[in-house]
C-alpha cells in the first residue's frame, strides 16, 4: 500500500474510498491493539484482510494498518531496509507500536 501511495504521490490514497479511510484513521488505535491481541493469542487475523472479510463492518482494515505501520517504521529505518528487517525485529516493532496511542497517532 505504501508503495502505491508513493507512486500516486498521495500518502492518503486508498482505493477503498474516503469514508473507509476516515473510519480506519479514527479507529487506528483500536485496530492495531485488536490485531496485536489476536497475534498474541494465536487467533486468526483474517477479518482484517480481503473484501470478503471485515472488522466491525469494514473490509481491508489490515491494509490500512499495514500502511500505517510501514510509515511508523520509515521514521526509524530507510524504506529499502524495512523489507529486509528480521522477523523478530518486525514483531518487536509492532508490539511497541501497538501500544502507542498518543495524540500524534490520532492526528495522522
Amino acid at each position: 500500500m505504501v508503495c502505491e501511495q508513493i507512486l500516486c504521490k498521495d500518502e492518503c490514497y486508498y482505493h477503498q474510498g474516503e469514508e473507509w479511510a476516515e473510519w480506519c484513521k479514527n479507529n487506528l488505535i483500536e485496530i492495531k491493539k485488536e490485531y496485536w491481541k489476536r497475534i498474541e493469542n494465536g487467533k486468526s487475523v483474517q477479518d482484517f484482510f480481503g473484501d470478503w472479510n471485515d472488522y466491525k463492518g469494514y473490509p481491508d482494515t489490515g491494509y490500512y494498518l499495514g500502511a500505517q505501520f510501514i510509515r511508523y517504521l520509515m521514521c526509524k529505518y530507510p524504506f529499502n531496509r524495512i523489507a529486509s528487517l528480521p522477523y523478530q525485529r518486525l514483531y518487536d516493532e509492532y508490539r511497541i507500536w501497538s501500544v502507542l496511542d498518543d495524540e500524534a497517532e490520532r492526528n495522522k
